[in-house]
């Protein structure tokens, strides 16, 4: 039986990756994190800060080896400031990943970091892996950083790693981050005029979260070091166009309004995701908002909330 350490497995996309694993036969799933999970076979939930971990803590779990890491857990920002709030981007995103590392009992043989294209200057036209990095937050740096301490430390120690650069990823789940699609549904199911920046015309690569999931899971069972990786759709829509979709899907009548200046627009290329990872398959676009949708609304989390 393998055992597959996750960490922030509570989290938006954590969840999915715990449940995409736990259908896997003969996986154990070590997990680590703040905050308890729903129970799941062969699931393990052990409440933890990562910047407090230690080798020895794993004998407290009962385990003497990790196949494989996938480690999601960091200080993902809420809100565009708080992309650049330095203390707990630096707790989580810097010291967590280092003492992470540091504890392992073992060298595993495959470590699968979550980064984020948070990391690439904008300007170019179409982003792949080539593009030139140059973060403009300090959560970006903080990523580009984590990715070298995975970088050095596995190749000190020769065991296997993949670098993933998540993209927009969007679904079920995402109600508590104030982004554009969240944003829009809330507002729109609660009758209130949504707002959108500039014209609407910036455009967006959104993956839908069980797509991300997927790959995510194919990094941690792949043999290959995959250095760097976007995941990303590889096709981009305008944040008009997706407001137009979840007018149409919500029943809403009402007017947008349109403040302030677009900000950059974001295409992806995703040809070495689907080549190396095995991902040719993605939920449609208009699917994944209906799905969005229909758990805000099981959910009741709607509120007056402005993109």
């Amino acid at each position: 039986m393998k055992t597959v350490l996750v960490t922030g497995a509570s989290g938006f996309i954590g969840r999915r990756v715990v449940t995409a694993l736990s259908a896997l036969p003969a996986v154990r799933i070590l997990t680590l994190g703040r905050s308890p999970g729903a129970s799941q076979p062969n699931v393990e939930w052990h409440q933890i800060a990562l910047e407090l971990l230690q080798r020895k803590d794993y004998e407290r779990f009962g385990v003497d080896g990790i196949d494989a890491v996938v480690h999601l857990a960091a200080y993902a920002p809420k809100t565009v400031a708080d992309a650049d709030e330095a203390q707990p981007i630096v707790a989580a995103n810097v010291n967590g990943t280092a003492a992470l590392l540091a504890s392992l009992p073992n060298v595993p043989r495959q470590f699968v970091f979550i980064s984020s294209v948070d990391v690439y200057r904008a300007g170019a036209d179409v982003i792949d892996e080539t593009t030139t990095v140059g973060p403009r937050t300090l959560h970006g740096a903080s990523k580009l950083f984590g990715e070298q301490l995975v970088r050095s430390h596995c190749r000190r120690n020769r065991g296997g790693y993949c670098i993933l650069r998540l993209g927009h990823i969007y679904g079920p789940g995402e109600e508590r981050y104030q982004k554009a699609i969240p944003n829009l549904i809330r507002a729109m199911l609660a009758g209130s005029e949504p707002t959108l920046s500039g014209d609407g015309s910036t455009q967006r690569d959104f993956l839908y979260v069980d797509d991300a999931a997927r790959a995510i899971v194919a990094a941690a069972l792949s043999e290959a070091t995959l250095d760097p990786i976007n995941v990303v759709r590889g096709e981009s829509v305008s944040i008009l166009s997706a407001a137009r979709q979840i007018a149409e899907l919500t029943g809403y009548r009402g007017l947008f309004r349109f403040e302030g200046s677009n900000g950059d627009s974001l295409c992806f290329d995703n040809t070495a995701m689907r080549r190396k990872l095995g991902t040719d398959s993605f939920v449609a676009f208009r699917e994944g908002l209906a799905r969005e949708i229909a758990d805000f609304q099981t959910s009741k989390a709607v509120g007056d909330v402005r993109h």
